[in-house]
């Protein structure tokens, strides 16, 4: 994990323990736990799976990606016109990467994948663990990019609404 990706998770932490949580023991997810905490997260994108698989993924809109995980760091929600599609098709791209890494581990019985404070609340285990996985994330596979509409190179939609 990067340094900023480190500070950002801290910093949710932060917002969801109190003061001293830095003492705290620390508790691990395993593999198939962190896919658990993973999961929730795909109904954020569902009502978007067509637009966003529509759209060719291109590392230019990798660094906003960061900024939309910073927005969920803060408490905050996306919507269908922020962060951008190609953003939106990053983040689903490192989320799908990131539940294969989280089963992998689990089938390779790895029993500390992502490591909590023991005192955060499991209604905080999505967004830990989409930040710990996510943040700055390198592909660990190429992106599966079959875009189901022909777009023009380095063209993209305003915004996942509907015309």
């Amino acid at each position: 994990m990067s340094d900023t990706g480190s500070f950002v998770l801290q910093h949710f932490f932060s917002l969801h323990l109190a003061d001293g949580w830095q003492d705290q023991p620390v508790m691990y997810l395993d593999g198939w736990q962190t896919v658990e905490a993973l999961w929730p997260m795909i109904e954020v994108f569902r009502p978007h799976f067509a637009q966003i698989r529509s759209l060719p993924y291109l590392q230019a809109n990798e660094n906003e990606a960061d900024q939309a995980l910073w927005v969920l760091a803060n408490g905050g929600k996306w919507t269908a016109t922020e962060p951008s599609p190609g953003a939106w098709r990053v983040l689903f791209e490192r989320l799908t990467q990131s539940i294969t890494v989280a089963a992998a581990n689990h089938a390779a019985g790895n029993a500390k994948l992502l490591p909590l404070p023991a005192g955060l609340p499991s209604k905080h285990h999505t967004i830990a663990a989409v930040l710990f996985l996510q943040w700055s994330m390198v592909l660990l596979l190429p992106p599966k990019n079959e875009p189901m509409f022909p777009w023009p190179e380095g063209a993209q939609p305003a915004s996942l609404l509907q015309h």
